[in-house]
């Protein structure tokens, strides 16, 4: 779960312009990109209690514009953004 959060903030820090024009709101549940990672994550979390519940919620944090508030307004590294996810991902997977 950890390096699927590297990879994505990866992901974010070269394209988050792009995906913010297609995945704003609801619109980004709609997407096939959205669906995709929603399948990834719920098979890293094999085994985890309550997986199903906790898909979105683990993605939440990429969304394109909580990213870019985090880099942009709050002024946090991508470094910063990855460890605090790694955390995250290891709390949850633990």
């Amino acid at each position: 779960m950890a390096a699927f959060y590297a990879a994505m903030v990866e992901l974010l820090e070269e394209h988050a312009h792009l995906i913010l024009g297609s995945e704003v709101g609801r619109s980004r549940f709609e997407t096939g990109a959205y669906g995709f990672w929603r399948v990834h994550v719920r098979s890293l979390l094999d085994g985890v209690r309550d997986a199903d519940a906790l898909v979105d919620t683990l993605l939440a944090p990429l969304a394109p514009d909580v990213y870019t508030y985090q880099r942009e307004d709050r002024g946090l590294t991508p470094s910063q953004i990855s460890a605090a996810l790694a955390r995250v991902a290891r709390a949850v997977v633990a």
